[in-house]
């Protein structure tokens, strides 16, 4: 006798995620508030208030990246992507190592942004001192913890979360891009720095600042982009959304960070800025 009694086997949900999800969670993957509140500090000392030159100019070329992202997709959709394509055009030991660096570099971009996590808690529950070494251990093995249940529970929820997140995310830093708007262009208020035309030299105010370690800084501020080209095998239409929404996340990226540094940079001095870099 012949048993056709099939057993279920866990595998990826084939188009669970449509395309303007998959945008949204690639900008989410980038962390914007996260991003901007750590590279601020750095960013505006490297450029000399050039910064949004830099941050135009690593879109750029982050647009050339993910172009070729789209069209290695196209080529062969997995959800290994970077390793996997290498690993398959060029050698398997070259592939292996990519995807060490690709393990090593979410690892730390990770661990980056949920270590703030911690003291920011703190302050919102109005504890006096930040520092205090369990709390944020506390605080952020919580919300890391929640964050891994969503992913377990799938991509669906997973999708859901991250699009409220997101919204709430950006519904607050467009509220401070406005402010920003506000009190530096139009008030300019005393303590903040009036914009000049030197604001969009290549070597900003002063010539004290340089391009390239702008674009250094500003590479940090668009990791987590190529998320899209993860999910790909997940992705309605999954040859053609993916690259699509990468793309799209990179531009949208661009034009939000330049708007979040511009508006921003000139709310306090360089003095301040510098002397409060490491508090995030």
């Amino acid at each position: 006798m012949t048993d056709h009694t099939e057993s279920a086997s866990p595998g990826l949900q084939s188009g669970a995620i449509r395309i303007w999800e998959s945008v949204l969670i690639s900008i989410a993957s980038s962390a914007p508030g996260q991003a901007t509140a750590v590279s601020l500090g750095l960013l505006i000392p490297a450029t000399a208030y050039a910064g949004g030159l830099s941050i135009i100019a690593t879109t750029t070329a982050m647009l050339a990246i993910a172009w070729s992202y789209h069209r290695l997709n196209m080529w062969q959709q997995n959800a290994g992507g970077a390793y996997v394509w290498v690993g398959r055009a060029v050698s398997p030991y070259l592939g292996y190592l990519v995807g060490c660096l690709m393990l090593a570099g979410y690892l730390l971009g990770t661990v980056s942004d949920i270590l703030p996590i911690g003291p920011a808690i703190l302050t919102l529950l109005g504890f006096a001192d930040v520092s205090n070494a369990w709390g944020e251990v506390i605080s952020a093995t919580l919300l890391g913890g929640i964050t891994v249940i969503y992913a377990i529970v799938g991509i669906h929820m997973t999708a859901r979360f991250q699009t409220f997140i997101s919204l709430v995310e950006h519904l607050i830093l467009i509220s401070f891009c406005a402010v920003g708007v506000y009190v530096v262009f139009i008030m300019k208020r005393a303590g903040t720095v009036t914009p000049t035309w030197e604001w969009l030299s290549p070597k900003g105010v002063g010539g004290a600042g340089s391009l390239i370690a702008g674009m250094i800084v500003a590479v940090y501020l668009f990791t987590g982009w190529d998320t899209s080209i993860y999910l790909n095998e997940e992705t309605e239409r999954p040859e053609v959304n993916p690259g699509k929404a990468a793309l799209w996340s990179v531009a949208i990226l661009g034009v939000y960070y330049t708007v979040l540094v511009v508006t921003l940079q000139g709310a306090a001095s360089l003095a301040d800025i510098s002397a409060h870099q490491d508090r995030r």
